[in-house]
């Protein structure tokens, strides 16, 4: 992933956040001159135990690049693992 222009914010958050006012839920963050922001790596995979269990797994990876390390000083990258079991009925 990376930003258009080195000159680019960062942008981050979760949208409209209240009914009224000037608060909005999102931060841009300064790119530090670098336009590099990260690599991904994801797998996803849905298996049908049962006509009614479903399970699903879901796994990423961030690795980190430029623009995140010139604004944490924690440049580890993040991982994220999510097992899902859903039943149809």
């Amino acid at each position: 992933m990376s930003l258009t222009e080195s000159a680019d914010l960062w942008y981050g958050g979760a949208g409209a956040t209240q009914a009224r006012g000037t608060v909005q839920g999102f931060v841009g963050r300064a790119s530090g001159g670098d336009d590099n922001l990260a690599t991904t790596v994801e797998f996803t995979a849905k298996v049908q135990l049962t006509d009614v269990v479903n399970l699903h797994v879901f796994c990423g990876d961030v690795f980190d690049s430029d623009v995140i390390e010139n604004n944490f000083a924690d440049d580890e990258g993040s991982d994220l693992f999510v097992v899902e079991l859903t039943l149809d009925f």
